[in-house]
Parts: structure tokens; C-alpha cells; sequence
């Protein structure tokens, strides 16, 4: 089979898959059921592959068999109880690595959360909300008001979310702490609703690549010779 010939028909397949897939637009289908599952079933190959070649062959199996590690195959029998979640009558077994791993991640989980936004919490602490008269940029004087009047904005904002969550007292409707919650609930609304709108704009950049490609897949295969 040429080059050629070989190209054709990855393009094919590409427009069939792609075809296949949106065909739920109209109603969930066996089209759709169909190519649902093939690319389960490739990317859970897919999964698999990558996770020997990139984890398990270079920090597992090379150092085991090459560097003279050999209490590395200690691992194996702590990796297998896993699969003890399959026996109704060992499945505490699993139970155990399970605990394990979710401890970790938990750890790795907070170590990563205090990492990322402890330094954030430092600088909204340190935020100026006030004008140094020695420090205005004289080309861009403006720079500095808007620089404190964003501080402002963003000190009101992260105040009024912090009272929405704060429970320890009862918010009352007609109270001042209630028109500072409501703001701040209104303000994650917004947030949500630009995250909502940015994930969509993500999809829409994914859609709009399968449209080019349907559109230039004649010039594809024309192009590919015979």
C-alpha cells in the first residue's frame, strides 16, 4: 500500500469517526454508540501504553533489571492487591492500597493547595489601597489611581464572598451582612459565568477544528497522489 493510498484512508476514517460522533446532535444512535466505545477502547489502550513506557518501564522495570534495584519488586505484590477489588471476599484487601494512595494524594493534594494559593493570600494581604504621591508614574499618573481602585474593588469582592460563607451567625434579610453576602454571591455568579463562558469558548475551538477539517478533507485526500 503506498503512502498515498495510506493517507486517504486516515482521512476517511477521521471524517467517518468525526461524522459518527456528532450524529448525537440529531439523537444518541448506534452510529454514535459505536464510535463511543472505539474511542473508549483506544484511549484505555492508549492509557495503558503510556502509563508502562512513561511510569513503570523508566521507574520500575529499568531500575529493577538494569540498575541492580531489586526491592523494587516488593512493589508488585502491593500493586496487585488492586485487583483484590474484584473478590467479594478479599475486597478489603484492596481496601488497603486504596486507603494508601487516597492518604497521598490527599497530601500531595493539600501540599500543591497551600503551594498555589497561600501566595495569593500574601499578596491580597499586601495589596495598596492607598496613593503614594512619591511613586505616581509621571507619564502615567492615571496608572496608579486605577492600580488602587482595582485594590479596592478586589478587597470589597473577596470581603463579600468570605461573609457569604461565614455561618457562624444568622444572616438576616434586612441586615447589612446580608446585602454584603448577597454581593458577594452575585460576584461568584459572575466569576462562574466567565468560567462557564470560557469552557465554552474551549468547545467551540474544538468544534470549529473538526469543521475545518471535514471541510479540507477533499483537499486531503486529492492531494495525497495515488
Amino acid at each position: 500500500m503506498s503512502e498515498g493510498m495510506l493517507k486517504t484512508i486516515v482521512v476517511l476514517l477521521g471524517v467517518l469517526t468525526t461524522l459518527g460522533i456528532y450524529s448525537v446532535l440529531y439523537k444518541e444512535n448506534k452510529v454514535f454508540r459505536f464510535f463511543e466505545h472505539l474511542y473508549l477502547g483506544l484511549a484505555g489502550g492508549y492509557a495503558i501504553a503510556a502509563n508502562w513506557n512513561d511510569v513503570l518501564k523508566t521507574n520500575w522495570w529499568e531500575p529493577m533489571v538494569n540498575d541492580g534495584k531489586w526491592w523494587l519488586i516488593l512493589l508488585l505484590p502491593a500493586g496487585s492487591l488492586f485487583y483484590f477489588i474484584y473478590s467479594k471476599k478479599n475486597g478489603w484487601m484492596a481496601r488497603l492500597i486504596f486507603g494508601l494512595f487516597i492518604g497521598l494524594a490527599a497530601g500531595q493534594q493539600f501540599q500543591g493547595f497551600a503551594g498555589d494559593y497561600w501566595p495569593k493570600i500574601q499578596t491580597a494581604a499586601t495589596k495598596t489601597l492607598w496613593v503614594d504621591s512619591t511613586k505616581i508614574n509621571q507619564e502615567y499618573p492615571i496608572a496608579s489611581y486605577a492600580t488602587v481602585l482595582n485594590n479596592w474593588l478586589f478587597m470589597a469582592i473577596l470581603t463579600a464572598v468570605m461573609v457569604y460563607f461565614f455561618f457562624s451567625f444568622e444572616q438576616k434579610s434586612t441586615g447589612a451582612i446580608s446585602k454584603v453576602s448577597k454581593f458577594g454571591r452575585y460576584a461568584m455568579m459572575i466569576a462562574f459565568g466567565a468560567m462557564f463562558g470560557n469552557t465554552i469558548m474551549a468547545r467551540m475551538a474544538l468544534l470549529i477544528g473538526r469543521i475545518y477539517f471535514l471541510i479540507h478533507a477533499p483537499e486531503a485526500m486529492s492531494s495525497s497522489g495515488p
